[in-house]
C-alpha cells in the first residue's frame, strides 16, 4: 500500500486503498486480477457498498490474519504513525493459495511519535474500523496491550539509546540538530530519546485505559 507508482497495482473498488505488488518477479495480469478480486470480497465481507463498517463480518472464502492486523494496529497506535493516514510505508502480505491477508512487517517511523496526546490515531484507517467491530481482532488487540509494561517498554528504549548514542553524537556532529516533521527541535539526543519514551509509555497507559 502507498505510493500508487509500480508497474502491478490496483485499487479496491470500496475503500478506494492502493495496493502495490512488490514481489513481482512471478506477477502475471491473470494473478493480479485473482488478488484484487480475492481483496475485493475481502471488503465486502466488511463494508457495505458506501464503506459503511459492517457490524459482523459476512462469511467468506478470503480472510485477515487477526493476529498479525492486531501488532500493525498497536504499534502504529502506540507510535502515532501519522504514514497510516496516507497508506504509505504499510505493508501486507497476500497468501494466495490460502487466500488471507497478513499485516506486517511494520516499517518507516520517520512521521511517528512527534507529539504525546492520548487519542485514537489509526483507529478508522485501513481496514480497521470494521475490525474493532469484530471479536477475534478486539480480542487480540486487547490480549497484546494487557502484556506490555510501561517500565519494561521504558528500560528497553533505554538500552537501545545507550547502543545508538555514540552514532547519534556522530550523526549530530555531522548533521547538526534534526527536526521532527512538526518542525520541533527537542534538544540534544537525551532530550529526543526523553520525549519517545514519554510518547511510547503515556499512549501504552492510556490504551490500557480504554481499551
Amino acid at each position: 500500500m502507498g505510493y500508487f507508482d509500480e508497474k502491478w497495482k490496483f485499487k479496491t473498488a470500496i475503500k478506494q486503498l492502493p495496493f502495490n505488488i512488490k514481489n513481482d518477479d512471478a506477477m502475471t495480469d491473470a494473478r493480479l486480477t485473482a488478488i484484487a478480486a480475492d481483496i475485493q470480497l475481502l471488503e465486502q465481507a466488511l463494508y457495505t457498498s458506501d464503506g459503511t463498517p459492517k457490524p459482523q463480518a459476512a462469511a467468506t472464502a478470503v480472510s485477515i490474519d487477526a493476529a498479525s492486523m492486531a501488532q500493525f494496529y498497536l504499534v502504529n497506535e502506540i507510535m502515532r504513525n501519522v504514514e497510516v493516514h496516507f497508506m504509505k510505508s504499510c505493508y501486507m502480505v497476500f497468501d494466495s493459495r490460502a487466500r488471507r491477508l497478513k499485516a506486517g512487517a511494520v516499517w518507516d517511523m520517520d512521521s511517528s511519535c512527534y507529539e504525546c496526546d492520548t487519542q485514537f490515531w489509526c483507529k478508522d484507517e485501513l481496514y480497521f474500523d470494521a475490525l474493532f467491530l469484530q471479536p477475534a481482532f478486539v480480542k487480540n488487540v486487547r490480549k497484546l496491550v494487557a502484556a506490555l509494561d510501561t517500565a519494561a517498554v521504558a528500560t528497553t528504549i533505554d538500552d537501545m539509546a545507550t547502543k545508538l548514542a555514540p552514532a547519534a553524537a556522530l550523526d549530530a556532529e555531522r548533521w547538526g540538530e534534526h527536526a521532527d516533521i512538526n518542525g520541533a527541535y527537542r534538544g540534544d539526543f537525551a532530550a529526543a530519546v526523553a520525549f519517545v519514551k514519554s510518547v511510547v509509555t503515556t499512549r501504552i497507559a492510556w490504551l490500557k485505559a480504554v481499551l
